[in-house]
């Protein structure tokens, strides 16, 4: 899957997609729980209310990526490249649930935090700066 493919409303829940090449992919309404993209190529995707719960994308390629609403609960991107990415909100203003996600030694390089929110477990890569205008602390689980 080369580009520009469309998913709505699908079910990658335990999946094993290490080193996918999905790149400009687009994943609406579609469940991410335990799957496994590490080392995957899904830049340019746009993630419209995906769901991860425990997904795996550490060493994912997620360049430019969109991501609208949605939730990534202890979802780890250790080591993945989210140059120019964006967490926003999507169309009935629900922000993007991080909380408990790991983004250590990710490249958060002009990442825009849109409408995110994350709480104590949350973890950011060494030195991360949080005067991010839609980043806020959420509620602990």
């Amino acid at each position: 899957m080369e580009s520009n493919t469309y998913f709505q409303g699908c079910n990658f829940n335990g999946c094993e997609l290490r080193g996918a090449i999905m790149r400009h992919a687009s994943f609406e309404a579609t469940g991410f729980d335990d799957a496994d993209f590490s080392k995957a190529d899904l830049s340019g995707g746009d993630f419209y209310l995906v769901h991860s719960y425990f997904g795996n994308f550490e060493g994912a390629i997620l360049r430019n990526a969109k991501f609208s609403g949605g939730s990534f609960n202890d979802t780890s991107f250790v080591g993945a490249d989210l140059t120019g990415a964006s967490f926003l909100e999507d169309n009935m203003g629900g922000a993007v649930n991080l909380c408990d996600v790991d983004f250590t030694n990710a490249n958060l390089t002009g990442v825009i935090f849109g409408a995110a929110f994350y709480n104590d477990n949350t973890k950011f890569p060494e030195g991360f700066v949080f005067d991010k205008p839609g980043l806020t602390k959420g509620p602990r689980r």
